[in-house]
């Protein structure tokens, strides 16, 4: 059996955005680094055999912008799951 990382592929990767918004070019995903989610050499170490990155096209305009907002919307999570009497609650 052979040692060292089980290869293994990544389902959802934000690195090209994050490089891409930092605007510093591929330097960051080449070397080595502490922070972040994904460079070159953790990815090689750890046993990156593939990848699904993110692809994502920022509004250019104030318009595009708007296009993209839904306004006064919670994310799902912040929802009741169901809706309850509270004096039902309380035994009233």
């Amino acid at each position: 059996m052979a040692s060292g990382p089980v290869p293994f592929i990544d389902g959802h990767n934000d690195v090209l955005l994050a490089l891409r918004l930092a605007g510093d070019g591929a330097r960051p995903f080449l070397a080595r680094r502490s922070e972040g989610h994904l460079d070159l050499e953790r990815a090689r170490e750890g046993g990156f055999a593939a990848g699904f990155f993110a692809v994502f096209v920022l509004p250019e305009t104030e318009e595009e912008r708007a296009a993209t907002q839904i306004p006064n919307r919670k994310p799902p999570y912040a929802l009741p799951l169901c809706r309850v009497d509270p004096d039902r609650i309380r035994g009233t």
